[in-house]
């Protein structure tokens, strides 16, 4: 009896997260091929990264191979990770940061695709993780994200504070890195603390806001002058 309790939480839970996803300010995509290479244990291609050139995390599965359904309910997990402040990306490349990913999210993921047929009566925990792979034994044992605190500049703050300041950093051309993280978007403007006119912008252009380049029209509440 505890099974189905515990299963039928679980089937509560995708409901709720493909809701959540479908609410969200970023936007999630479901391809229909390509992704990473292809694992013994969830064979179906599979992938989340962020494209800088849409500023959506694209899900990609492959529906020709392996359990499609079981590997989209594993990407979405990630995608909700990414919602929920538990996963980051690589501004620069796409993939994940290892800031923020570390091995709960796999096991969470493997979970999340075991309720859809992939490795049924497997025991996922995080050692028969780290055993299907290299790169999953690398991962850092958590649990990260987006609340943990750092020093950055002689100032004590949050990953996802300074992500934030990253990716301000980046379209100022500070610094080669930027992170995303839930809200990205919001954060770059909320840093345009001069008024538009004196930056010679377009307050109608959304993608100007977002990528200024101009060093005056930023910062002051990060010690920068206009």
């Amino acid at each position: 009896m505890g099974k189905v309790c515990d299963f039928a939480m679980e089937i509560s839970r995708s409901l709720w997260l493909s809701s959540a996803l479908a609410a969200s300010a970023m936007a999630f995509h479901e391809g229909s091929g390509g992704g990473s290479a292809q694992r013994a244990a969830l064979p179906a291609a599979r992938t989340t990264p962020f494209d800088k050139n849409t500023g959506a995390v694209v899900m990609t599965v492959n529906k020709s191979g392996g359990n499609a359904l079981a590997s989209l309910a594993h990407e979405a997990k990630h995608a909700f990770q990414f919602e929920t402040g538990k996963l980051g990306f690589n501004y620069r490349t796409g993939g994940p940061t290892s800031e923020l990913y570390d091995i709960g999210d796999e096991v969470e993921a493997f979970q999340r695709g075991q309720l859809f047929g992939a490795n049924s009566g497997a025991n996922i925990t995080e050692r028969w993780v780290r055993n299907l792979d290299s790169n999953y034994d690398e991962l850092d044992g958590g649990p990260l994200d987006t609340n943990k605190s750092l020093t950055y500049k002689g100032a004590t703050m949050t990953f996802g504070e300074y992500a934030q300041k990253t990716m301000v950093d980046f379209t100022m051309g500070y610094n080669p890195n930027a992170y995303v993280v839930k809200g990205w978007k919001a954060s770059l403007v909320a840093h345009q603390v001069c008024s538009i006119s004196n930056c010679n912008l377009d307050s109608t252009n959304e993608d100007t806001h977002l990528f200024l380049g101009k060093p005056h029209c930023f910062g002051l509440s990060l010690g920068w002058q206009c």
